[in-house]
């Protein structure tokens, strides 16, 4: 729910009147040029999610069950904002990040795609339902371990290379 609150930009009005906004770093006035991909629009995250379990077959998980991962993809801001074709900097970013975690977690488990161009740098929000290829819902092998995380940021580099960026540093 805060993931989705974050990522859609949610403000609520408190019960004493004062306004939380769940992105306070965002510019409002940019809001509007972030761009949804969402594989079951009309529904909310977790509604998603379970649509996605019951396409596999998996029906009532564990109270503490892990049914969603977060993957945050991002640059450094000079990399957006400098030289020419930005758009099309961010086109082919959004394009071979998505590629990547399509093809890393599989193209149906990725439910949902935020792209936030209203912080200082863009980034993408993927939310990944982590069913692992025998159609079992389980983090722990999708997600891995440390070095399966800092393997992640390698191959992730490794991937962005042609459009001229690097890793950053390790650790």
């Amino acid at each position: 729910s805060a993931i989705e609150k974050h990522n859609s930009r949610t403000e609520e009005i408190l019960p004493d009147g004062s306004v939380k906004k769940w992105a306070p770093n965002a510019n409002s006035k940019m809001t509007k040029i972030n761009m949804c991909d969402e594989r079951f629009s009309g529904l909310n995250l977790n509604q998603a999610i379970n649509k996605r379990l019951e396409e596999v077959g998996i029906g009532k998980t564990r109270k503490d069950a892990v049914k969603a991962i977060e993957i945050l993809c991002t640059a450094s801001p000079e990399y957006f904002w400098t030289g020419e074709d930005i758009v099309e900097k961010l086109f082919r970013y959004r394009e071979e990040s998505i590629k990547f975690i399509s093809d890393r977690y599989g193209n149906d488990n990725v439910i949902k795609i935020d792209l936030h161009l209203d912080e200082k740098t863009p980034h993408l929000h993927f939310i990944v339902v982590p069913i692992t290829k025998d159609n079992r819902l389980s983090a722990k092998d999708i997600c891995g371990n440390r070095k399966d995380y800092q393997n992640l940021q390698n191959d992730f580099a490794e991937c962005m290379k042609p459009l001229g960026l690097k890793r950053g540093l390790k650790g």
